[in-house]
């Protein structure tokens, strides 16, 4: 028995608007290339790595816009890394000068 994956070929339908304006290529190997070192301390770091650019190549895919403005693009890459591990989001976060910090820290109790 065979199995085949199919997907749409999407290459050059997707941008990048970065705060300037100015757009380039979605490259899921760029988005590897920027989560892969926050994964290093485990034996699946590859793998699991892969997998979370995968995800997130999908949810940008489902918003169906042909462009995505790249602060975006990082919530929607912390967002996604929070759920698998929230150390390496936490990275993520200080790497890409994000604001918004993982939601399972703990709350300061009102003074």
């Amino acid at each position: 028995m065979f199995t085949t994956i199919e997907t749409v070929a999407t290459d050059g339908m997707l941008s990048v608007k970065n705060p300037q304006g100015s757009k380039s290529p979605f490259s899921v190997a760029r988005l590897l290339m920027s989560i892969s070192p926050l994964l290093t301390e485990q034996s699946s770091a590859p793998d699991d790595a892969y997998w979370l650019a995968v995800t997130v190549y999908e949810k940008v895919l489902a918003t169906g816009e042909p462009e995505i403005v790249i602060k975006e693009l990082a919530s929607i890459t912390f967002s996604t890394i929070e759920r698998f591990d929230s150390t390496a989001a936490l990275k993520y976060a200080l790497d890409h000068r994000l604001t918004r910090l993982p939601s399972s820290r703990a709350k300061r109790p009102k003074s």
